[in-house]
């Protein structure tokens, strides 16, 4: 197996953060808020765009409403948008609620806030706050606005999802060449810009980076596209564009690659 550079806890949490909201989030999304699920789904305004957004969490219910551990900070796009709109929606358990009054309280005890197995589980991720929110009403709002929320996010989708981001990251981690960061000491290695067809298979997308002798570098983005550094040094023009033309002729495999 190829060797894997140590990212620093920042580096690693934001590539973690993008491959959650382009792989994992769209597979949990695929089953959360169902019954006996053990994720929730909280539906967001976007603050600047104005767009009905979901994101999947683990939600704890309270006598109030629900406490919400946040994973990954106080300054995650989910919180942000709860915030400045001061209410939102949460499909847990078969059920919708009307939320607000989002709060954020650091976390001293988490056994006091969540299950005991959920709290070992923090504590070892070293999660330090849970956002609180209160129901607006202790009754679920109307049945057609969960089915409205769950219809949005299929089972077939997240499955399709799920399929794609093993092998993607299987083409990473077996791919001659190995992974390294842009965080990494940089070679002289031409960068392309490479988004893979949703449809590749992993021994498809290995062979056609080793064809060119690349390697992922970063990605994917909020927009599934991936870097990947050429063994061909950024000067040469000419070797660069071949591997472009190289890349862009496996249709079936690459649905867009340009020199970055």
């Amino acid at each position: 197996m190829s060797d894997l550079v140590t990212l620093d806890r920042q580096a690693f949490t934001q590539a973690l953060a993008r491959f959650n909201r382009r792989i994992t989030n769209p597979f949990l999304l695929s089953f959360a808020g169902r019954p006996h699920s053990p994720f929730t789904i909280v539906r967001h305004i976007g603050r600047k765009s104005g767009l009905p957004y979901a994101t999947p969490v683990i939600a704890t219910p309270t006598a109030e409403g629900f406490v919400i551990p946040l994973t990954y900070g106080d300054t995650t796009d989910w919180l942000r948008n709860l915030q400045a709109a001061g209410e939102g929606i949460i499909a847990h358990q078969g059920h919708a609620y009307h939320v607000a009054r989002p709060r954020v309280v650091v976390a001293q005890d988490w056994a006091r806030v969540v299950g005991p197995l959920t709290a070992r589980m923090l504590t070892c991720a070293d999660v330090r706050a849970y956002v609180r929110v209160a129901r607006v009403s202790a009754a679920p709002m109307d049945r057609a606005v969960y089915d409205e929320i769950i219809s949005d996010h299929p089972m077939a989708r997240g499955l399709k999802v799920l399929g794609g981001g093993v092998a993607l990251l299987a083409a990473i981690v077996v791919q001659e060449g190995g992974f390294e960061t842009l965080a990494a000491p940089r070679s002289r290695g031409a960068v392309l810009e490479v988004t893979f067809a949703p449809e590749a298979t992993e021994s498809a997308m290995r062979e056609v980076l080793q064809g060119v002798s690349g390697r992922v570098v970063d990605g994917p983005s909020a927009i599934g596209v991936w870097s990947v550094r050429l063994s061909v040094p950024d000067d040469d023009h000419a070797g660069v564009e071949a591997a472009v033309d190289r890349l862009s002729a496996r249709a079936d495999v690459v649905s867009h690659v340009r020199a970055n």
